[in-house]
């Protein structure tokens, strides 16, 4: 597991939605090498009244994984391209990817250069690790001998924050000593300290004391002004570097810049680059990817939080947008399905829930899973007048024993689709189980994604590698909110599954609101922790 780390980087917020997702926030990105998806896209732009030139073709193969140079380059590229040159940054806020774009991102291989940077990065790490330990012990002892009694008893639990606090502490006490020459020699001593351990930071700081004097000051030096200048417009620069990990110039120049903040600095750039020269796991859904097409600075090694999930902490790095297929079975399916997700969505989607939740191991990760199937039927019960098909015995609930379903949720056959529901025309449907969303296209295929689309639901969501379970919506958080019909299909998706970067993905008109003419769930009627992620 992994966190996102955006360094340095100008960030802005994720603007609250004013309403559900509209067609004027899309941008359709298709594979240029197969023109039925070409085509599908171009019909639903048309019969969604997508503005025009929202369609970015891409260039890929058109089987189901790409390398992760390809989708570095062929992909994420080219849609950053257009989101700039369109006018698009801070407009669009879903993509949506269509019939002939790749399922899944290879993991990423090092290639012998990357290899032997990753070994001078990890020399270089052997050397400023105990180089730092060394200084921030010296800053220690400094603090102690020069403002003992000043010295805060809250101080910071982070090593190198408590040495930034104390060096500053321990200059500020040496600058107002009133003995000269104990504060010329205070001042030197701290002065030496902060150059090893600031660098050039340490420097301009010198240079401050000494233009005082400007005839102390060593021959062709150049004075604080200048250096602080020239610190300001390295910071830019490193900003920069930092933003494009995978290049090596940019990574060699991140090295350089960040030296010359001194030894913290350079500490955490050379982690940041030894992470991201050794990857483990950084396979993962080329959709579920997408989403953070405008984090430059991330490292791919795991997954990150969704931070638009409706329960992620406060976040204020850069926006990360909802993405959404539209693939099916067959060309001829999927233009079905954006044709019955259009109608269903004017007349309203009628049908009984299905929720078979036979599968408990009895042991705490998959209990919590259980027990949202559970709750999930208890809303339906108690707080609509849906019908419901509830099954609590398993392993699964017999052949087609659920009928006119239009809600579907349950597990756990592994990439063994069993059809133990009839759908109606517009079904969102999802089974939790592993590799459910490998291929779509493929008639041999036996996941569930592709059963269930084949058999009527035109929603689906699933894996397209082992995604483990907590990679899943709650399905008492997923259709209790597609139920108040106030947001849609992508909205819902993205506002309940936990994370970014993995193997999960949505199948789906992106628009389709199933329950928007026809709420089958009031708002006040959600779980407490829920509502606020309608706006009420």
């Amino acid at each position: 597991m992994r966190r996102l780390l955006f360094i340095l980087v100008i960030a802005m917020l994720w603007p609250a939605s004013a309403g559900a997702l509209t067609a004027d926030e899309l941008l359709l990105i298709v594979n240029k090498n197969d023109p039925n998806g070409v085509k599908l896209a171009t019909f639903y732009a048309e019969q969604r009244k997508v503005p025009d030139g929202r369609i970015v073709e891409v260039d890929l193969p058109t089987w189901n994984e790409i390398a992760f140079e390809q989708y570095q380059s062929n992909v994420v590229a080219p849609v950053r391209q257009q989101l700039r040159e369109r006018g698009l940054e801070g407009k669009v806020k879903c993509l949506v990817t269509f019939y002939g774009m790749p399922l899944r991102v290879h993991p990423y291989t090092p290639t012998k250069d990357e290899q032997a940077e990753l070994q001078l990065v990890t020399e270089r790490l052997a050397e400023v690790g105990p180089q730092l330990n060394k200084v921030m012990q010296e800053i220690e002892a400094l603090a102690v001998r020069i403002a003992p009694s000043a010295i805060p008893k809250d101080l910071p639990a982070d090593p190198i924050r408590r040495a930034e606090v104390l060096l500053n502490l321990s200059a500020q006490v040496a600058e107002r000593t009133t003995d000269r020459a104990e504060r010329r020699e205070s001042l030197e001593t701290v002065l030496d300290v902060m150059e090893v351990f600031s660098a050039d930071f340490g420097t301009m700081m010198r240079r401050r004391v000494t233009d005082v004097s400007p005839s102390t000051r060593p021959a062709g030096a150049k004075d604080s002004i200048t250096l602080e200048l020239e610190l300001l417009e390295a910071q830019k620069k490193l900003v920069t570097h930092l933003d494009a990990p995978g290049d090596a110039t940019a990574r060699a120049a991140a090295r350089e810049t960040a030296a010359r903040f001194g030894l913290p600095s350079e500490l955490g750039v050379l982690r940041q680059q030894q992470q991201w020269l050794t990857p483990s796991k950084t396979a993962s859904a080329l959709d579920n990817e997408l989403s953070l097409i405008l984090a430059r600075g991330y490292l791919r090694d795991g997954w990150a939080p969704n931070f638009l999930h409706h329960a992620a902490p406060a976040y204020n790095g850069p926006p990360l947008l909802m993405v959404s297929r539209i693939d099916g079975p067959s060309p001829e399916r999927t233009r079905e399905m954006i044709e019955t997700s259009i109608a269903i969505e004017k007349t309203g989607l009628n049908g009984a829930v299905a929720i078979d939740a036979g599968f408990n191991k009895g042991n705490k990760p998959f209990d919590v899973y259980n027990d949202s199937l559970l709750n999930f039927a208890q809303l339906v019960q108690d707080k609509t007048k849906l019908s419901m098909v509830l099954d609590r015995e398993g392993p699964l609930m017999p052949l087609h024993r659920a009928k006119n379903i239009a809600l579907y949720c349950g597990w756990y056959s592994v990439r063994k689709y069993v059809p133990t529901s009839k759908f109606k025309p517009g079904a969102v449907a999802w089974h939790i189980a592993s590799f459910e969303l490998v291929t779509l296209h493929d008639p041999e295929e036996t996941g569930w994604a592709r059963g269930l689309l084949k058999d009527g639901a035109v929603a689906t969501l699933g894996a397209v590698a082992e995604p483990y379970l907590h990679s899943f919506p709650l399905p008492n958080e997923f259709f209790p909110l597609l139920l108040t019909g106030k947001l849609t299909i992508a909205e819902v998706y993205w506002k309940t599954c936990p994370l970014a970067s993995w193997m999960q993905a949505l199948v789906a008109d992106p628009l389709y609101n199933p329950y928007k003419v026809n709420p089958a769930l009031k708002v006040a009627d959600l779980p407490e922790s829920m509502r606020k992620v309608v706006g009420e």
